[in-house]
């Protein structure tokens, strides 16, 4: 009776925000896009009842663009080992599904609409797929009943969990009945697959992130134009990547006052208004990538594409969102061996902490810190070689998760 409730109530509490979801909409075009989107990928999955009973059908589903990029080396690893499977790719957010809405290795991208279970029920029926994976904090719980209920293997990948969350909390326990229906549990650290065993959930494994043979695939690739190769050249640089408000006033005046430095900026967000806002922190003569002319030691990236390539030419990097709701991809730098250094809120990041007890990140809070941090870091070349030496051992030992994954995945797609 007690589990019949909570998971009532928990439909209720459903119900009750796709209500204020609806009136929000009204007010916010960021929710308006994802409430159209949830209408349309329901009218979709009610006109289209079977989509496709020939292929292999098989669905991820990420909350936004830094869950996509853990499940987009399975993607399109999987694809590429079997393109004639169909691949279904779901987002919570608009941040997600508006950049990845056109992503050449999924078959159909769509919003998924709201936990309900005559949702779920319909998604399910359409596509029937052979199994389904939710990247690491997706817990969907009456889409997970219907799915276990249908005997759909259900995996998550990415997963880090704590002792404090709420399906631990023994009130709570159809949520964790629910989790331990999983087929299978791919964790990113062992103290997570610690926590699942003992709250008797028994069916994961530690593999480790999946971004990190992402980043590593793609700084093989990586280079930049000669144009930025000679504005650099000679100079110690520091890139700031996906930087928010909130960053700028705790780096913008070291920039200021470091003339010797090259600078470049790659703000979280390229619109007009926004670079406005981050121009008032800087000197009038600062340059924008899109400028025929490059005058000043501070540039700032108008342009999306470039922030991976970027890290290559960098010296230091600062990645950005560590004073707003946490930071951003710090990997992405570190792959090039490079000191990180980010604002206080990183500690729901496994990486962060990880190179922070491996000496070679750095959280500041501070203007002084963060001047104080970059300059003892540059100007110290065995400290640079060291840490250049330390992040290449630790990609070399945490590469690999994504085949442990993809061989569970494939036995599940072949040999059911």
């Amino acid at each position: 009776m007690k589990n019949r409730i909570i998971l009532a109530l928990y439909t209720f509490s459903i119900r009750l925000s796709d209500i204020f979801l609806f009136i929000a909409s009204h007010f916010d075009d960021k929710i308006k896009k994802m409430v159209t989107g949830r209408k349309e990928s329901l009218k979709f999955f009610k006109n289209h009842k079977e989509i496709n009973n020939q292929s292999k059908n098989v669905w991820f589903h990420c909350a936004s663009l830094g869950e996509f990029e853990q499940g987009r080396p399975l993607i399109e690893k999987l694809k590429m080992m079997h393109p004639d499977i169909k691949v279904f790719l779901s987002f919570f957010s608009p941040s997600g599904y508006e950049v990845r809405k056109e992503y050449p290795f999924a078959d159909f991208v769509f919003y998924l609409p709201s936990d309900l279970p005559e949702n779920a029920e319909s998604i399910i029926a359409s596509i029937k797929p052979q199994w389904v994976v939710f990247v690491k904090y997706e817990f969907w719980w009456n889409t997970l009943r219907c799915l276990h209920k249908n005997r759909t293997p259900v995996f998550l990948v990415s997963g880090l969990f704590r002792q404090n969350q709420y399906f631990f909390n023994p009130f709570l326990s159809p949520f964790k009945d629910i989790l331990a229906g999983f087929y299978k549990i791919f964790t990113q650290d062992v103290a997570s697959s610690e926590i699942l065993e003992e709250n008797g959930i028994l069916n994961s494994i530690a593999v480790g992130d999946t971004r990190i043979d992402r980043v590593a695939e793609l700084s093989k690739t990586s280079a930049v134009s000669t144009r930025l190769k000679e504005y650099v050249r000679g100079k110690k640089v520091i890139i700031y990547g996906s930087v928010w408000d909130s960053d700028m006033q705790v780096i913008s005046d070291f920039m200021n006052t470091s003339g010797h430095y090259i600078h470049i900026i790659a703000p979280h967000d390229i619109k007009a208004d926004n670079l406005t806002r981050l121009k008032k922190y800087l000197p009038e003569n600062t340059a924008l990538y899109s400028h025929e002319i490059w005058l000043s030691n501070i540039l700032i990236i108008n342009n999306i594409g470039l922030l991976n390539q970027l890290y290559s030419i960098a010296d230091i990097a600062y990645i950005g969102g560590g004073f707003h709701t946490g930071i951003h991809n710090i990997l992405e730098p570190a792959v090039f061996e490079i000191p990180v250094v980010f604002g206080p809120k990183y500690h729901k990041f496994r990486e962060a902490v990880d190179l922070i007890e491996l000496g070679v990140a750095y959280s500041v809070v501070t203007k002084a810190e963060f001047e104080e941090t970059v300059i003892s870091t540059l100007d110290n070349q065995a400290k640079l070689n060291e840490t250049s030496h330390k992040l290449r051992h630790y990609f070399e030992r945490n590469r690999g998760a994504t085949d442990k994954i993809l061989k569970c995945l494939e036995i599940q797609l072949f040999n059911p």
